[in-house]
């Protein structure tokens, strides 16, 4: 579905899938676009900013399936394929995960469940230039929250390990 709301000059977008009894997704965003802009054929104005987003995915076996293959290509055993997963997305986040997340997750993989992410920023959000930014500060911008199996997490419970390398330098 896509809709444009020209009271506030922004677009809806919802689609929704479903896979047999494997997975459903849900996924909603609400992004401005400055309508007056494009009509004036304004060199910036093609980059919509995010308003909001929500993304629901809700597991029913795809993971379960996914983890025993996975196990058995590394030659491993599915507890310890979920265990380097768990490791994985701490070390790409540069954090570790809340323990009743990482544990929540855990169960996710074994049982299934949901994952839902959420971005709800202050005011609209373009994307371009988020990778300048701190994983943590770049969801504080984008007022993102996580939840697994209903436990919400956010970048302040995140215990972050490092900081960037090319970081820039504030002017004062």
């Amino acid at each position: 579905e896509l809709e444009y709301r020209e009271v506030s000059q922004q677009f809806q977008i919802s689609f929704h899938m479903k896979d047999r009894d494997m997975y459903r997704a849900d996924f909603d965003m609400r992004m401005a676009i400055d309508m007056d802009k494009i009509k004036a054929g304004a060199m910036n104005a093609s980059e919509p900013a995010v308003a909001a987003m929500k993304l629901v995915y809700a597991d029913t076996g795809y993971y379960k399936l996914r983890n025993a293959f996975c196990a058995e290509q590394s030659n491993s055993t599915e507890a310890a394929y979920i265990d380097a997963n768990i490791a994985q997305i701490g070390a790409e986040l540069g954090g570790e995960l809340p323990k009743t997340v990482a544990d929540e997750y855990r169960k996710f993989m074994t049982n299934g469940g949901t994952v839902e992410i959420n971005l709800s920023p202050a005011e609209a959000t373009a994307l371009s230039g988020m990778e300048f930014y701190e994983t943590a500060d770049a969801m504080r911008i984008l007022g993102m929250t996580i939840a697994v199996n209903g436990v919400r997490f956010d970048a302040d419970q995140i215990q972050w390990k490092r900081q960037r390398e090319n970081q820039i330098q504030k002017i004062e």
